[in-house]
């Protein structure tokens, strides 16, 4: 069971009220938080580990909406209710992007705020969805390490951008064909460096096969 009082808990709570509390009102996050631990009134929180899940989820929420998608098709993220869908937000984010905790941690951490804040069955739906998340990010994660590098950088990439590895040719160019904007961009090749222990970089890839050339020409690199 887990503490009443254990900060980084705590931290998990808040966040989940702060991100639902700006999902009704327009205003910046850090004003958002301070509202909500004017509420709250907890002194015995992992401010760093708050900071980290508002500001990753905010920043990769479409990323991990595309992941919900993925893994609850029966689910669209617009009809699931908003305490819930905000719970697997952050817990996808410290499973997938962050990998800050063990899985088993990130999943026991969301369940137990699933059953406080949500209805009667939100633990079993929250637990089901990472359940799938785990076996399809992280299991298959694993295995993909023993595949090709061009491989691994294109399943990342028709995650991070909503196509499919077919899609991903070595000619496609990311604008024009594949029409995704800079900031996403930028939030993929972030990903992908992460995932593959790369150095990150400010050079621009204007192609899949440009990526694909610099990711497996830094990789012999290091292995030389």
């Amino acid at each position: 069971m887990i503490k009443e009082r254990d900060p980084r808990h705590e931290a998990r709570r808040v966040a989940l009220a702060t991100l639902f509390e700006r999902a009704f009102h327009s205003i910046n996050q850090e004003e958002s938080t301070a509202r909500v631990l004017e509420v709250y009134g907890k002194s015995d929180i992992d401010r760093g580990l708050l900071s980290l899940l508002t500001e990753g989820v905010v920043k990769n929420m479409e990323m991990l909406d595309r992941i919900i998608e993925e893994t609850a098709p029966a689910w669209p993220p617009d009809q699931i209710a908003k305490v819930d869908l905000i719970i697997l937000r952050i817990a996808i984010f410290e499973l997938v992007v962050a990998k800050n905790v063990p899985p088993k941690v990130a999943i026991d951490e969301a369940v137990e705020i699933a059953k406080e804040f949500g209805g009667s069955s939100s633990g079993s739906f929250v637990n089901g969805v990472l359940g799938t998340v785990v076996r399809k990010y992280l299991e298959e994660g694993e295995a993909e390490k023993e595949m090709g590098t061009e491989e691994r950088v294109k399943r990342i990439l028709a995650a991070s951008l909503g196509v499919s590895k077919e899609e991903l040719s070595n000619e496609k160019a990311f604008a024009a064909d594949l029409n995704a904007d800079p900031a996403e961009l930028e939030d993929t090749f972030r990903r992908i460096f992460k995932e593959l222990e790369i150095e990150e970089t400010k050079y621009t890839f204007e192609t899949v096969g440009q990526l694909i050339e610099f990711v497996k020409d830094y990789l012999d690199e290091i292995e030389e």
